[in-house]
């Protein structure tokens, strides 16, 4: 890093994909460093508040208290069931729809999960 140059730190999402806006940050501000920050789904609005990362690319629901939030995106939210699951083959599956079933991650993490979940815990 050149003598007196600033760094500019970008948090992000696993998945999210940031390097087109980071390189073009770059291009555009070549007087700061630019560097990337993985974060996760406990931690990604903390990173902003305690000064770690300048910017969050974050996945929401997230605590917004404190921030300003500016939507870039939507994604789709997919279910990816076997062939002969009872769900499988229907064009849209609800979050109620899924209530019985065994979810890969953290609960907390999808409160609309964790709010109709029948199993709640990994």
């Amino acid at each position: 890093m050149a003598a007196g140059q600033r760094t500019f730190t970008v948090g992000f999402m696993p998945g999210l994909i940031v390097s087109s806006a980071v390189r073009e940050f770059s291009r555009r501000r070549p007087d700061l460093s630019v560097e990337v920050f993985r974060t996760d789904w406990t931690n990604q609005t903390d990173v902003i508040r305690d000064g770690r990362v300048d910017i969050g690319y974050l996945r929401l629901p997230a605590a917004q208290h404190g921030l300003a939030i500016e939507p870039l995106f939507t994604e789709p939210r997919v279910a990816v069931l076997p062939a002969d699951h009872r769900l499988a083959g229907k064009d849209a599956v609800t979050v109620a729809d899924l209530a019985g079933e065994h979810l890969l991650q953290d609960p907390d993490a999808v409160p609309e999960w964790r709010d109709i979940a029948v199993q709640n815990r990994l």
